[in-house]
């Protein structure tokens, strides 16, 4: 199970095992454009595809980094050992978790953050 989690076959199995964010993209010059962020991409240019992000792998930040996603806390929930935030970047929602302890949990609805997506698995749609 923790390779099929780790590395899914499908967007539908990233989607079925395990929380993920989900952005939409299109692929142009070997570089597939998320709405902010992008990763290469052996995909032909203009494919759609979808890039998937778990909440884990998205780190944040107080001060602007490159390829970072300027947003805004939009709710706070604390979850046992870890705290989920839901993030808004203009009207995309999405979710970044972090253990309970650090610093950066400390976040509260309405602080202008940044998040730097790790991992990211891309589909073709």
């Amino acid at each position: 199970p923790r390779e099929i989690y780790e590395q899914p076959a499908s967007a539908f199995v990233c989607e079925f095992i395990g929380r993920a964010n989900r952005f939409e993209g299109t692929v142009k010059n070997g570089w597939a454009d998320l709405g902010g962020f992008g990763v290469d991409s052996t995909l032909p240019d203009d494919t759609q595809v979808l890039g998937y992000v778990r909440p884990h792998d998205i780190e944040l930040s107080v001060g602007e980094l490159p390829g970072a996603l300027a947003a805004t806390v939009y709710s706070r929930l604390v979850l046992g050992h870890h705290v989920r935030l839901e993030l808004a970047q203009g009207e995309r929602l999405f979710e970044v978790e972090l253990p309970l302890g650090q610093t950066l949990a400390d976040f509260k609805v309405g602080d202008a953050v940044f998040a730097s997506p790790g991992e990211v698995r891309l589909f073709a749609h």
